[in-house]
């Protein structure tokens, strides 16, 4: 008698998870539409594209992760503007999309230079520093 009933306590188990799975494969974003043209819901920005153009992106993480900050112009105290900077984490990559040459500094108003990107590039960078203040010269 205990068998049967476990047997079709492990076959009502099976069920609602296939259930659950088909209903949540329901729900899912199609990658096309039922007519099979490609579907037009554009995927959230991640790792480096999260940096707006024209900005300077400075990144918590490897390879654009993590938390991000950018900027415009030139900003002698960083972390006032960026929250993972002002928490002392690290910077672990950057992207500059700025047309210039963007310098950083592990000191407040341009002391203790530490690196510079050129304009485009994008980057690891060490992860051992944390960046007080940026530069467009």
């Amino acid at each position: 008698m205990h068998l049967a009933r476990a047997l079709r306590s492990r076959a009502a188990t099976v069920l609602a998870a296939t259930v659950l799975a088909a209903g949540a494969a329901a729900f899912a974003a199609p990658a096309a539409l039922a007519d099979g043209s490609p579907s037009l819901t554009k995927a959230p920005a991640d790792g480096y594209d999260r940096c707006p153009r024209g900005s300077f992106c400075l990144f918590s993480g490897w390879d654009g992760g993590g938390e991000i900050c950018w900027w415009y112009d030139s900003d002698p105290v960083a972390g006032r503007s960026c929250g993972f900077l002002s928490q002392g984490k690290n910077v672990k990559s950057a992207w500059n999309r700025t047309t210039v040459r963007v310098v950083y500094y592990t000191s407040e108003y341009y002391q203790d230079r530490i690196g510079s990107e050129s304009r485009g590039s994008q980057t690891n960078l060490a992860g051992s520093y944390v960046v007080r203040s940026v530069e467009f010269p």
